[in-house]
């Protein structure tokens, strides 16, 4: 086993026939990757990388998989899996789920395990946030505060989205528009926590006044969103960089 790796996903990945040379990284994927208290079942988020030849043939190997343990202690345990190159195709499109990998720190105890080539890519993460993924971040906020708006109030809950995920997309959104360090676990007495916890713990009725709230700080950002010091997009050169380091990475894994 790779050292520091959990034992559950390690069981997991080697169900789906990866062993522990395939891991790049692993993180606990539930909201405790906030700094909220996590009231459902265990998650994991995995990186791997499959080998070269995988990818010749007829058929390319699969770039994702879900994967759930039925635990005696545990309960259920889901494990969800990138392969690489589908990580680096999302770090391309600025996607949020894979900035989340890149920007969790190790002082939150929430990495279970991160390989020497994982932090290669970490100490490149910078040069890939741009204004669009405050786009997507917006987009994700707007889309479900539009669907949950309009359950309301035939609904007693946020069930699409809860609200608490909506202003941690607007949090995160507003981070890059002033061009601050990317922040995913919010520290203990900050007042983002603060907010997430308000509105996870929220009757229906605040969750109303939140949501209004939360609609205005929407249209302030995206107000802001021209002023937002980053590139537009990842940039040629920049994808010359990351698939530079997953031909690196892979040959070096595998000394092909």
């Amino acid at each position: 086993m790779v050292s520091g790796l959990c034992d559950v996903v390690s069981l997991a990945l080697a169900q789906l026939g990866l062993d522990d040379a395939h891991i790049m990284y692993v993180h606990v994927s539930t909201d405790v990757l906030y700094g909220l208290e996590s009231q459902g079942p265990v998650s994991y988020y995995a990186v791997v990388a499959l080998p070269l030849h995988k990818f010749f043939g007829v058929s390319a190997p699969p770039d994702n998989w879900t994967h759930t343990l039925q635990l005696q202690d545990e309960g259920s345990v889901v494990v969800r899996v990138d392969e690489v190159k589908k990580l680096c195709r999302q770090v391309k499109a600025s996607s949020t789920g894979a900035f989340e990998a890149l920007f969790t720190t190790q002082s939150n105890n929430h990495i279970a395990y991160q390989s020497p080539a994982w932090l290669t890519l970490v100490a490149m993460r910078d040069m890939f946030v741009t204004q669009y993924m405050a786009v997507h971040y917006l987009g994700q906020a707007r889309s479900h505060l539009d669907i949950t708006q309009k359950m309301k109030p035939k609904s007693s809950k946020f069930e699409t989205w809860p609200l608490y995920n909506i202003y941690r997309a607007l949090f995160a959104a507003d981070m890059i528009i002033k061009g601050s360090l990317l922040v995913i676990t919010f520290e203990e007495g900050s007042p983002e926590l603060a907010c997430l916890r308000e509105m996870k713990d929220a009757s229906s009725a605040e969750e109303l006044a939140g949501a209004y709230k939360a609609r205005a700080l929407l249209d302030s950002l995206q107000t802001a969103l021209a002023s937002c010091p980053y590139k537009a997009s990842v940039t040629q050169d920049d994808e010359g960089t990351l698939s530079t380091w997953l031909t690196s990475t892979r040959l070096l894994l595998f000394k092909q």
